[in-house]
């Protein structure tokens, strides 16, 4: 460790708002007594989630990494390929983001709450590194795509696709219609440029059938006699008016053909709204193909990149829809700068990964995801998830995270430590699709410790539930008031504080050994 891959390809960066709202408005729900709570809630995060990813892996792309209400997919080229397969995958990526903003944006759920999302899309270099130790390990995905894809998010509003320039240039841009940002350095894709049908030529729609070709769906001789393999709905109204304009004798399968709101809600069902128990279109049969052909050894590889709080439930053999649950956590969003090119940002990585991991292991806390989105590398450790929850896990993560602090700042690679933590309670749980999963957390409190950790940079803050649950047990004059700064998307933050232990330390507590409960 540790172990870098490098490829070339397409980077999408899908940020979806209303989550927070969402778990919010069913956890009170929940506690009003209503026919309502945490399955519903999971439900509706799966069906929505399992939209947006069988649309990416239909359109030959796969999903990398969660962040709550966020996710990374990547359009990989083939080895040695030119610039035409670069073209190629960059038209399906805009084709798949389309046809994800037709069907998941002003997306309203059956409590009220509006879902939204925001997609942006850029192309270049891209390196997957795998870091981590013998019992649990982790991979980020970095490179000048990566960097790119956030900068183009900047840009982006719900509802928006943002392509960066050099996506833009790589594209077909006879295909789509675009909106030019910032002088040209983004692009707003439009959507997906129609040509009007000639009165005089009985030809096939030109920009209709390279849209099909494009998006993988039609081979050059079957263009005439078959429909796509994938539903309309995914390329209404590009390829399927296409079809029905110019093949009206064309009689298409039931598929094709609209639905009533029941019919279409009992698919959807069927197809996204369990988890691991939805039959998958996909490639679930190359899936066991590949795990059949695994030794022991590489199962145990593979053992530690799976949460310990998730392989507890497989090794006894429960359903994983079991973890999820409400319940009250603490969360650190450790951020930091590492070197960009070169050996350095991998090792740099490695060394954070080892402080991190061992700080939280040693106060019983959980490491849950290491990512490069638009905040830069970030980790994210969670203190109280199941198995591991003790009454004074605030005081443990802020603990864990002054000693993450100090460590980090003696690592001559990394710069710009910050770190924000709150508590208070949060959906937890496995959401995706059942092709691609992750355990993550979900709530208000999250996406607060995110924005702490972006706003008082080069401090360990806190809000003030972990202050009021931890100062009994810590000094008080190691907290000082922060200035107030108004937090993106968070209405009252109340008092926040910066936490910093200049005292002599007391001999600390470790905690090597099992601990039983909840």
């Amino acid at each position: 460790m540790p172990r870098v891959k490098h490829m070339v390809g397409v980077c999408m960066f899908a940020d979806i708002s209303g989550f927070t709202s969402l778990c919010e408005t069913y956890s009170l729900k929940a506690s009003e007594a209503e026919s309502c709570g945490t399955d519903k809630l999971t439900f509706t995060l799966n069906t929505y989630l399992g939209k947006i990813i069988e649309d990416i892996l239909k359109h030959g792309g796969d999903v990398l990494k969660f962040a709550g209400d966020a996710l990374l997919a990547l359009w990989k080229a083939e080895y040695g390929g030119d610039l035409d397969d670069l073209t190629l995958l960059i038209n399906k990526a805009i084709i798949c983001s389309i046809a994800i903003q037709e069907e998941c944006d002003n997306y309203m759920t059956d409590v009220g709450v509006l879902l939204r999302v925001k997609i942006a899309l850029s192309v270049g270099k891209m390196q997957i590194t795998h870091v981590g130790v013998t019992e649990s390990k982790h991979f980020d995905l970095s490179g000048s795509a990566v960097s790119d894809v956030n900068a183009a998010e900047k840009w982006a509003e719900p509802g928006s696709i943002i392509l960066s320039l050099l996506a833009f240039s790589n594209c077909d841009q006879s295909l789509f219609l675009f909106e030019t940002i910032d002088n040209g350095m983004y692009y707003r894709v439009a959507g997906a440029r129609v040509e009007e049908e000639s009165a005089t030529v009985s030809t096939v729609h030109p920009t209709g059938v390279q849209l099909a070709l494009m998006s993988g769906v039609l081979s050059t001789g079957a263009v005439r006699t078959s429909t796509p393999s994938v539903a309309k709905r995914i390329f209404a109204p590009h390829v399927g008016t296409l079809l029905s304009r110019y093949y009206p004798q064309m009689k298409l399968p039931r598929i094709y053909r609209k639905k009533g709101q029941s019919e279409q809600k009992e698919q959807i069902c069927k197809t996204t709204g369990n988890l691991l128990k939805s039959d998958s279109c996909h490639d679930p049969g190359h899936r066991t193909y590949i795990y059949s052909k695994l030794n022991d050894q590489d199962i145990e590889d593979l053992r530690a990149y799976v949460p310990k709080t998730v392989l507890s439930r497989i090794d006894h053999g429960q359903d994983l829809e079991w973890l999820s649950e409400m319940r009250q956590v603490s969360v650190l969003f450790i951020n930091m700068e590492l070197p960009i090119k070169g050996n350095s940002h991998s090792w740099a990585l490695q060394r954070a990964f080892e402080v991190i991991h061992e700080c939280a292991r040693r106060l019983r806390g959980n490491l849950n995801k290491v990512f490069s989105f638009d905040k830069g590398c970030t980790f994210i450790v969670i203190f109280g998830l199941p198995g591991d929850k003790h009454d004074d896990d605030p005081t443990r993560a802020l603990k864990a995270g002054h000693r993450i602090m100090d460590s980090l700042h003696q690592i001559m690679d990394i710069t710009n430590e910050s770190i924000g933590v709150t508590t208070g309670r949060a959906f937890c749980g496995v959401v995706g699709h059942r092709d691609r999963h992750e355990y993550t957390v979900i709530g208000r409190k999250v996406n607060m410790a995110a924005r702490l950790m972006v706003n008082y940079p080069g401090t360990l803050s806190c809000d003030d539930d972990t202050y009021r649950s931890g100062k009994s047990k810590l000094k008080k004059e190691d907290f000082m008031v922060l200035p107030f700064i108004k937090l993106k998307g968070v209405a009252d933050p109340g008092t926040v504080r910066e936490y910093n232990n200049h005292h002599d330390r007391e001999e600390e507590e470790e905690y090597d050994y099992p601990i039983l409960g909840r």
